[in-house]
């Protein structure tokens, strides 16, 4: 009797912290994304480099998203100098989790990070 019940509560141990795990990983991945994409001197440039800095993140994290959504609003690139702009990234990645026997694994993570642009900066 005590041995399923320690092997479920491991099992919901293990299934709480990997969600930690990847529930963070997101959402630095996110704020990688948006720091970079910031630097960035043109919306093209930023957008590009918001997705590939976001996917190396999380590469770097060990997560490995079934499916990931990487959007990267770079408007705030196109504010004249002196104004205030910001880049936001947006990150939705689905996981399968680890779960007790019977429940559905599959999670779907998204969160969103801004950063703002300099506005004394060249473009």
């Amino acid at each position: 009797m005590i041995v399923p019940a320690l092997a479920l509560f491991i099992t919901l141990v293990i299934s709480l912290a990997e969600e930690a795990l990847v529930r963070q990983a997101v959402t630095s991945a996110a704020f990688h994304g948006a720091r970079a994409a910031s630097l960035e001197r043109g919306s093209m440039a930023a957008r590009t480099s918001g997705s590939d800095s976001t996917r190396q993140a999380l590469r770097e994290s060990g997560v490995e998203c079934g499916s990931l959504t990487v959007v990267v609003d770079a408007a705030g690139q196109r504010v004249p100098v002196g104004g205030l702009g910001s880049v936001s990234v947006t990150v939705s990645c689905d996981f399968e989790v680890v779960t007790l026997p019977g429940l559905p694994g599959g999670r779907s993570f998204t969160d969103t990070a801004t950063s703002p642009v300099d506005p004394f900066r060249g473009r």
